[in-house]
């Protein structure tokens, strides 16, 4: 019975510590000022997930616009602008403010929904799971109502 709660309780860990990781890089970009560009993204097509228009930065020294891609469940119409930061290295934007902030802790939430049944069943702490899955329900529904 020991093993089987110690498991369990390892089972949890791991997925919470999972999703704070696949949360972190996302978190910083979209938080930190330095070693980002922030600027404006103009929506020219949503296609699926995916919006793609010209990226233009804040200041002047961050260059000329260039193309990029924002991750979007929700789509965006033609010509809205949208503040958003360039991914290092890449094409790829994520949103700023509230919004970014919500979506880029998205894994974390998911983490602990797919956590609360393991908290539930295997450690008999319900209480901690309710509030695990509930926390991170509405985690997620906050970061698709905001997008």
């Amino acid at each position: 019975m020991l093993a089987r709660t110690a498991l369990m309780g390892v089972v949890a860990a791991v997925l919470l510590m999972a999703g704070v990781w696949a949360s972190l890089d996302a978190m910083r970009l979209v938080t930190a000022d330095r070693g980002s560009v922030r600027g404006t993204l103009t929506v020219e097509e949503c296609d699926g997930w995916t919006c793609r228009g010209a990226f233009a930065p804040e200041d002047a020294a961050g260059g000329a616009p260039v193309e990029a891609a924002l991750e979007a469940p929700v789509p965006h119409a033609a010509g809205e602008k949208v503040p958003v930061v360039l991914w290092p290295g890449a094409d790829e934007v994520l949103r700023t403010g509230t919004a970014g902030v919500l979506r880029a802790w998205s894994p974390f939430a998911g983490a602990l929904v797919l956590a609360a049944p393991v908290i539930a069943a295997g450690l008999g702490k319900r209480r901690t799971a309710w509030a695990a899955g509930l926390s991170g329900a509405a985690l997620l529904g906050a970061a698709f109502v905001t997008l």
